[in-house]
């Protein structure tokens, strides 16, 4: 009996040394670590960035606000210092997560670094104030691209490996175990790859300060003279990305592109029809007496001035924006000959910045219809079945002032590879769609229309001779018993030597001394001001 006892008592001995041992090995770091292996890890996502989007220069489009997350091991020391931090309705949500007794992750006002908290310096993908919303787009709740260039490159944009993850150590139930570091995992930086566009920062931010000033409802849209890139592209009203579940129901529609939708055009398709008369030798000099009205057939076609504008000139005409005199030399050449420029100027036609990814076609009339002289008379002063976007508006001034040249309207500049090398999308050669002589004698007569007496006058920038032409568009659509109008304007800058061309439109203004003429007094001042820094 007695030898049993011993040998008992020896095997409990031997446990308790075993069991020792165990316990001082594990109160190692080594021994730690192993236990931790032995029982597997919780992995935290605390970040994913997509890849960027740049101006022509270069510049962050997004990513640019900082913002901080913080990956929190539910331990009582972090679960108190993180609750501290939040407000009533966020440490409530907070709580209820950390029950879980899991690992999680929560965006902070400030850093955090203590036992069981590590917080990271991320980038938040849109501003507050978000530059050229509606180019960009946005993400849904899955960091999908669901609008603009986040959708159309989502791919290219989500492709790299940029992203923060924590592990931690956790036991059989997946809680984490307490005095040990979690491993990180940290590729953040690798976020040079993105798309280019054609914008420029600051002069997109010139025009969305115009709009902001008197744009309530409408667009801009700036272009390169002689290269056709889009360097501002603004739609009014806009909206915040970081909240779209706001504006699903507005009934302004803030999230519609308005630069890329179509509109009725008015008076500043006279270019078009200016263009196509001298091309068809109506001389610059021939004169028509403006009554009020014309009659064309058995319709009789008012003047905006139904007093009359007397005896006008060409150039005259276009700077009063004489609607009888454009009707009357519109019948002279058949409406064919302005259906057939208008066409090789871009209307009736999407264009398209990337696959999947245009703005609205347009309308143009049916050509059989412009054997009816009333059609080719609405035609000659843009009304009637004709409707333009923006982008289209500024691709003619452009054309204009680029001698003649049309030049294919360009959004995307290229991908950006992971060393920032651009990778340029192919362009579209120029084609010379009106002579450059006749181009010449077009952009003296809009000169004429930022001068006193004409439409435009109160478009004249201080700094710089610029020309433009205006319109009002009428669009068939009533208000009860008011007709809704839109404001145009067209222009470029400087007179001699173009760079930009400008198009502008105001929904639902009848007056565009007070909108759209304004608006480009104020992009083609700052611009110009900026240029000569």
């Amino acid at each position: 009996m007695f030898r049993r006892m011993s040998i008992v008592f020896t095997v409990i001995i031997l446990c308790f040394s075993i069991l020792f041992t165990r316990l001082l090995y594990l109160s190692t770091d080594n021994g730690m670590m192993a236990a931790a292996k032995s029982q597997g890890t919780a992995t935290l996502t605390v970040a994913k960035e997509r890849g960027n989007i740049y101006d022509r220069n270069y510049n962050n489009l997004v990513n640019e606000q900082n913002r901080y997350v913080a990956s929190v091991n539910p331990i009582p020391k972090a679960v108190n210092t993180i609750a501290k931090q939040l407000d009533e309705k966020d440490r409530e949500d907070f709580l209820q997560r950390i029950n879980t007794g899991k690992p999680l992750t929560i965006e902070l006002n400030k850093s955090i670094n203590e036992e069981g908290i590590n917080t990271f310096l991320l980038k938040k993908r849109y501003s507050d104030n978000q530059l050229a919303a509606h180019i960009i787009g946005y993400t849904g709740y899955d960091d999908l691209g669901i609008t603009g260039i986040e959708k159309v490159y989502n791919d290219y944009l989500t492709e790299q490996d940029a992203k923060i993850t924590v592990s931690y150590p956790v036991n059989a139930i997946g809680s984490p175990l307490t005095g040990i570091e979690p491993n990180i995992v940290n590729t953040i930086d690798n976020t040079t790859q993105g798309i280019m566009l054609t914008l420029d920062k600051e002069i997109q931010q010139i025009a969305e300060d115009a709009a902001d000033k008197y744009i309530e409802k409408g667009a801009i849209v700036i272009m390169e003279v002689g290269t056709g890139d889009i360097v501002a592209s603004v739609s009014r009203p806009t909206y915040s990305p970081n909240n779209i579940a706001d504006y699903i129901n507005d009934e302004n529609s803030p999230l519609l592109n308005r630069a890329f939708s179509a509109y009725s055009v008015g008076s500043v398709f006279k270019l078009v029809t200016v263009s196509a008369a001298l091309e068809n030798n109506i001389s610059p000099d021939f004169k028509y007496e403006c009554k009020g009205s014309i009659t064309v057939g058995s319709n009789t076609f008012g003047c905006h001035n139904r007093a009359g504008h007397g005896e006008q000139n060409m150039a005259e005409a276009l700077a009063h924006s004489c609607n009888p005199y454009f009707i009357n030399i519109g019948q002279q050449i058949g409406g064919d000959k302005i259906y057939n420029l208008a066409v090789s100027l871009g209307f009736g036609k999407a264009n398209y910045f990337a696959k999947d990814y245009s703005s609205a076609s347009g309308t143009l009339p049916e050509k059989d219809m412009l054997k009816g002289p009333a059609v080719t008379a609405n035609f000659s002063f843009g009304q009637g079945e004709l409707t333009a976007t923006p982008v289209q508006i500024c691709s003619m001034v452009n054309t204009i002032a680029s001698n003649g040249e049309y030049y294919t309207p360009r959004l995307i500049a290229g991908k950006v590879d992971v060393n920032k090398n651009l990778i340029e999308e192919p362009t579209t050669p120029p084609v010379q769609v009106i002579p450059e002589e006749i181009t010449d004698t077009v952009k003296e007569f809009m000169s004429e229309v930022l001068k006193e007496g004409g439409t435009g006058y109160t478009a004249a920038p201080y700094n710089v001779i610029a020309a433009g032409k205006t319109a009002t568009a009428q669009t068939g659509v009533m208000d009860g018993d008011r007709e809704i109008v839109h404001s145009w304007f067209g222009g470029f800058f400087p007179y001699i030597a173009p760079q930009y061309a400008v198009a502008i439109i105001a929904e639902d203004c009848e007056d565009g001394k007070i909108s759209t003429c304004p608006a480009f007094k104020y992009i083609a001042e700052k611009i110009t001001d900026l240029k000569d820094k």
